[in-house]
């Protein structure tokens, strides 16, 4: 029945008076859904943890989800103190023109990923209860930099008026 329309009879009785039709084309999976419940309960955890003063955004993907979805997630944070911009389960992207080599011809890059400036240890039975480590980790060491260095913004010059 994914992706074919399917009319449904709702209404407040059982025995069907008073109910109306509506027709819903169901989605071919729920993974879209999942993913943006997913985002958007990271969202709400950095906000309530950080008082509101942090941001959260997910980068999909390195190239056309994350083109889609960064003026989306990025413009309504901009006056934030700090901003977590998570790359985990991103569906990757398309770079084949920009490999990185080492002075010895080699492929440096591909199958060793990025070296990670905090680790962050993992505990399977706190993670089966849905404690998130690393995005805990990143909402402390955004917490600990702001209180060392809080932001300062720019001046806004007054609006020029013509005479």
């Amino acid at each position: 029945m994914a992706r074919k329309p399917v009319t449904l009879t709702v209404g407040p009785r059982a025995d069907g008076r008073n109910s109306s039709e509506a027709v819903v084309v169901p989605l071919g999976n729920e993974g879209v859904l999942r993913y943006a419940d997913w985002v958007e309960s990271n969202r709400r955890l950095v906000d309530k943890i950080s008082g509101g003063s942090i941001g959260y955004m997910h980068f999909p993907d390195t190239y056309l989800g994350t083109a889609r979805e960064f003026p989306k997630q990025f413009l309504g944070q901009t006056r934030k103190q700090g901003l977590v911009v998570d790359g985990r389960c991103n569906n990757g992207g398309l770079d084949p023109d920009y490999r990185i080599y080492s002075p010895q011809g080699e492929w440096i890059i591909e199958g060793h990923g990025v070296e990670p400036d905090i680790t962050v240890e993992l505990d399977n039975r706190k993670a089966f209860d849905g404690e998130d480590a690393q995005l805990l980790q990143a909402i402390r060491y955004l917490q600990t930099n702001i209180e060392r260095d809080p932001p300062r913004w720019p001046e806004r010059p007054a609006f020029p008026r013509d005479r």
